[in-house]
């Protein structure tokens, strides 16, 4: 699935606190004529200058030098998901056919581009575009040769041009190595040019959704993103597991976006299985699952990083008893927000979401309306869920591609 890192920025975590200074004790000078009275102003001045000391001592919030005062460090799991009003956009030109599926899609100066494919026996790449609050429509790419492409797999804006990355399988038959890569260009969704382009180069001009790409004879890539001035990717290593079911996946990192990867200290496992990398721009968040010897299934598996090299796990709520799996990853502001299947012992799949501000806690969140899996972005404070239902028999869904956005943001908690 696509992850998209347009957000780079986290907005540093604030703790709402108050502190109440004791008031600065007040007093007028006692009548000399009377002992009883200047004794009764000598006990308060004294009880006025002792117990400011005393419930400063005796306080949590004690002051640091130079007079500032330490406040508690916010943890990791202080925060609250704000969700807004998600709503099903209406059904709109280009996006009425059954079997319409989007791969990714990303605000440019165009307008909010989606790419993507319909499937019938063979795979057609499409792409789509909405003006900013207009209505969606096919971008037409008659004119331009597609042969052999199956699907668009990312979108960007580069030089203010619009770019798609097309994929052409060639005569795959297992082999990454096989799969060619095209970089379409414009600069007015009229006129395209067309260029083949090797992974790595796809990875320089900005491009992250090299899905089964081989970069080298090492590794293909399942997933990758933007990390600062560099890449951090989820890669399989070739020919290793060759005829089992189990696939030795790696966290890379490289800093010349895609000529050298260098291996995290996080160790595979046959056992666990990554499926998305995003960053916010400060850290690093990879999800998937892992098999659970308690029950037939797998539970939820989050890693964080700071750096790329050093990963940690996550806590995430979740259920040890249901077969729970994380499919996605997205920034959003204030943090992460995660993609996932729950598998009910009725063979029932509930499509679920978790949030987090750091990656070290996850909370479930939410989200009404979101309950079928597709493909998640976020740009501009709004979330989108590109989906194409189920075609079900005697069913109002006409397995037509479907928009639900709205708005969702993670905030410190109070």
């Amino acid at each position: 699935m696509s992850n998209l890192d347009r957000h780079l920025d986290l907005g540093s975590t604030q703790l709402k606190a108050v502190v109440r200074a004791a008031p600065t004790p007040s007093f007028r000078p006692p009548d000399p004529r009377s002992k009883v009275t200047a004794g009764l102003a000598a006990a308060v001045i004294t009880f006025a200058l002792i117990l400011p000391v005393a419930v400063l001592l005796d306080s949590e919030v004690l002051p640091a030098e130079g007079g500032a005062s330490t406040l508690p460090t916010p943890g990791p799991g202080d925060f609250e998901t704000m969700v807004g009003r998600i709503t099903r956009a209406a059904a709109v030109e280009g996006f009425s056919e059954p079997r319409d599926f989007v791969n990714a899609a990303a605000a440019t100066s165009y307008g909010l581009v989606a790419v993507g494919h319909h499937t019938e026996l063979e795979g057609e790449p499409r792409a789509w575009i909405a003006p900013a609050d207009g209505p969606w429509s096919r971008i037409d790419l008659s004119g331009v040769d597609l042969t052999g492409v199956e699907w668009f797999a990312d979108v960007i804006e580069m030089d203010g041009q619009l770019a798609l990355l097309a994929l052409d399988i060639l005569e795959f038959d297992g082999d990454p190595a096989k799969r060619r890569l095209l970089a379409l260009t414009s600069s007015d969704l009229f006129s395209w040019t067309s260029t083949e382009v090797t992974p790595v180069e796809a990875l320089q001009m900005g491009f992250t959704n090299v899905i089964s790409i081989a970069v080298n004879e090492d590794y293909s890539l399942l997933d990758a993103t933007r990390f600062g001035g560099s890449v951090a990717a989820i890669g399989a290593a070739i020919g290793v597991g060759a005829g089992s079911d189990y696939v030795t996946l790696e966290i890379l990192t490289s800093s010349d976006s895609g000529n050298t990867w260098r291996a995290s200290e996080q160790e595979s496992s046959e056992t666990t299985s990554l499926n998305a990398i995003a960053s916010n721009g400060t850290r690093l968040v990879a999800v998937g699952e892992e098999r659970s010897s308690e029950i037939d299934g797998f539970t939820p598996l989050v890693l964080w990083s700071l750096d790329g090299q050093t990963w940690h796990r996550g806590d995430i709520e979740h259920s040890s008893e249901i077969d729970t799996r994380l499919h996605d990853v997205i920034p959003i502001d204030g943090g992460f927000l995660a993609q996932g299947s729950t598998f009910a012992s009725n063979a029932v799949t509930t499509r679920s979401y978790w949030a987090s501000a750091t990656g070290e806690v996850w909370k479930r969140v939410e989200i009404p309306g979101l309950n079928e899996m597709g493909t998640i972005s976020y740009d501009q404070g709004l979330l989108r869920l590109f989906l194409t239902p189920s075609l079900e028999a005697n069913s109002d869904r006409t397995g037509a591609l479907e928009i639900w956005q709205g708005t969702i943001e993670i905030v410190p908690g109070s």
